[in-house]
């Protein structure tokens, strides 16, 4: 995954669902690598494919999404698969969702193009609940060449 204006260049790891049990997406096993959810979308099949990425860690304090939040419209976003092929998006929106909220749109956005939102951790740590209270979700769509 390589998203210039952040300076990401991150191997992308596949994952299913939390081995937590609550439904949630996995996360990526390190802090510098970013996780497609396996059980969705392929990037850049028609449909919605999901990528996380931790934002900190407790000895990690800024990870591969640190600057997610600060991506804007138009921003390029590349994918490049085993095959070496790349496929570029693009940002067309930008969402922060509190914890509980239903973040089903993220899953299945606007299944007429390819797309690809990245989603992180944002706003307060909640230390009992060990969370974060908010996700940055960042909506972006294939550009045909």
């Amino acid at each position: 995954l390589i998203i210039p204006a952040i300076n990401v260049d991150a191997v992308i790891q596949q994952v299913g669902l939390s081995e937590s049990g609550d439904g949630s997406m996995g996360v990526p096993r390190n802090f510098t690598a970013v996780a497609w959810y396996k059980n969705g979308s392929i990037p850049g099949e028609v449909g919605s494919a999901v990528i996380d990425g931790h934002m900190n860690g407790k000895n990690v304090p800024q990870a591969v999404f640190y600057d997610l939040d600060l991506l804007k419209i138009g921003d390029v976003v590349m994918v490049v698969d085993e095959a070496s092929t790349t496929r570029t998006f693009k940002v067309t929106d930008s969402k922060v969702y509190d914890y509980e909220d239903s973040t089903e749109d993220v899953f299945t956005s606007d299944t007429s193009n390819a797309r690809l939102n990245l989603i992180t951790c944002a706003g307060e740590w909640l230390r009992t609940e060990k969370l974060y209270n908010k996700r940055v979700v960042v909506f972006t769509e294939q550009v045909v060449e």
